[in-house]
């Protein structure tokens, strides 16, 4: 009875008392941070940008020299809008019809024209419905080729994918872009998040979606959300990964500042 009588105060005791908290420090990235390029290699033709601008999505921040690429596209219009065969081939086809249908009844009525003849007719007309599908379906192709030109075109303009502010242009007019090389670095400051490694025994506790407050160097307290716990530890410190992440509509954290949260406590 002594002895659950101690346990029991003991109980009471850490219910009483605060847990203890912990302050882990980190350094805020940005959520989106983007090394844009060309899918195609070419000369650059204009640069629209310079360090620090911002930027809209969709905007166009480099584009090639699309010269050749103009005539190209030029080339498939006109060859996927000239339906004068087309158009040629239908005419006759209206016309070989009529002339069936007359011949049949008149091979029918009278014998004015022979079967062989009647055959002869239905053969051409045949020959032509096919020539006729053989054109669209060579057409369907021609439009498909012109869209492709028209496509590879587009791919010679940069465009910002997000809305953010451009870090660095690699690139100037008169130099040649190669495809898949990094051209143009911009990062997306409206929304942030705090890196910070915590401690297993921390982690435990916090789950993507909670919210946490943190604070961030300059700036002081802010709201922020768990977007991420990792789901295992470092190996070489025994540490977890946290991010919490938090609005930053007005850019007044900037990225790479120090920050911390307190995980536990009451």
């Amino acid at each position: 009875m002594r002895r659950a009588g101690v346990l029991g105060l003991c109980w009471l005791l850490s219910q009483a008392m605060p847990l203890l908290a912990d302050d882990f420090v980190g350094i805020v990235y940005p959520s989106r941070d983007l090394a844009l390029s060309f899918g195609v290699g070419g000369l650059v033709a204009a640069v629209n940008v310079d360090v620090g601008d911002a930027v809209k999505p969709g905007q166009v921040l480099l584009a090639l020299d699309t010269r050749m690429a103009d005539i190209e596209v030029e080339r498939r219009r006109v060859v996927f809008e000239d339906g004068s065969e087309l158009r040629a081939l239908e005419a006759r086809e209206v016309i070989l019809a009529e002339l069936l249908d007359g011949a049949a009844k008149l091979f029918e009525l009278t014998g004015g024209v022979s079967q062989e003849e009647v055959q002869k007719l239905r053969l051409e007309l045949g020959d032509t419905r096919g020539r006729i599908e053989q054109v669209k379906a060579r057409k369907r192709r021609e439009e498909l080729e012109y869209r492709a030109a028209e496509q590879e075109r587009q791919s010679l303009r940069l465009l910002a994918p997000v809305a953010g502010i451009v870090t660095r242009v690699e690139v100037d007019v008169g130099e040649w872009a190669k495809p898949g090389e990094a051209v143009v670095q911009m990062v997306d400051v409206a929304q942030a998040y705090l890196r910070v490694n915590v401690t297993p025994a921390a982690a435990r506790a916090l789950r993507p979606g909670q919210r946490l407050p943190l604070s961030v160097e300059g700036v002081g307290a802010l709201n922020g959300r768990i977007s991420y716990v990792a789901p295992v530890a470092d190996a070489a410190s025994g540490l977890v990964e946290l991010r919490v992440t938090f609005d930053n509509p007005r850019g007044q954290v900037r990225p790479g500042s120090a920050g911390r949260v307190r995980v536990g406590g009451r």
